[in-house]
C-alpha cells in the first residue's frame, strides 16, 4: 500500500493542465461533427475537458481518491479498469444511439474505478461485512445512474450548461468497463 499511484496522478494532472489551455476543450471534447471529419482522438480525449470548474472538480476528485486507493491495492487492476471503461465508454458514446454531439468528462473512468475498486475490496474480504458492503456499493451505483436516467441531472457535477445532458449510459459503460478490467487484471501486479 506504499507505491505512489503515478497512473491516476498523471491523468489528473493531464486533465488540470488541458483546462487550463485557452482552446484546450473545444480541442479535446467529444463533438461528432469533428470525429466524423477525422477528428478520432476525441472519443478518448473527451475524458481530460469538462463543462465547468465544478464538474472538473467533482470527476477529477473522484478518480484521485478512487484511482489513488486501487492503483495502490493493484496497478494493473486501475489501468486494465481506466483503459477497459474509456474504450467502451468511447464506442457507445459514438456508435450506440440516439447518437451524441458534444461529451465532455472523466466521470467515465471514475465510474470504471468505483466499480472495479468495489469488486476488488468484496472480493478479497474475508468479512460478511465487506462483502455486503461492496454490494451496497454496487447497488449505490447503479442507483445514482438511475437517478441521472430519471431526471436528466448529474447528482454530484451540479448543473449542466444550456443545451448539456448527463450521460448515464457513459457512467453504465465507464462502470461495466470498470469491471471488464478489474477481471482481466489477473494475480501479478503491472
Amino acid at each position: 500500500m506504499t507505491r505512489v499511484p503515478w497512473v491516476t496522478l498523471v491523468f489528473v494532472t493531464v486533465a488540470a493542465a488541458v483546462a487550463l489551455l485557452p482552446a484546450g476543450a473545444a480541442a479535446f471534447e467529444y463533438d461528432r461533427a469533428a470525429v466524423a471529419a477525422g477528428a478520432s482522438w476525441r472519443p478518448f480525449t473527451a475524458q481530460l475537458v469538462h463543462w465547468g470548474t465544478r464538474m472538473a472538480a467533482t470527476d477529477l476528485g473522484a478518480v484521485l481518491v478512487l484511482g489513488s486507493v486501487l492503483e495502490r491495492r493493484s496497478r494493473r487492476a486501475a489501468v486494465l479498469a481506466m483503459a477497459c471503461g474509456l474504450a467502451l465508454a468511447a464506442a457507445g458514446l459514438h456508435w450506440l444511439p440516439p447518437p451524441v454531439a458534444r461529451y465532455r468528462g472523466s466521470s467515465t473512468i471514475a465510474s470504471a474505478l468505483y466499480v472495479a475498486l468495489a469488486l476488488d475490496l468484496g472480493s478479497g474480504a474475508r468479512s460478511a461485512a465487506v462483502r455486503g458492503g461492496a454490494v451496497m456499493a454496487a447497488a449505490a451505483f447503479l442507483a445514482k445512474t438511475g437517478f441521472e436516467a430519471a431526471t436528466g441531472r448529474a447528482l454530484f457535477a451540479g448543473p449542466m450548461p444550456p443545451g448539456v445532458e448527463v450521460l448515464p449510459r457513459a457512467h453504465l459503460l465507464g462502470g461495466l468497463g470498470g469491471a471488464i478490467g478489474w477481471a482481466l487484471r489477473g494475480r501479478p501486479p503491472l
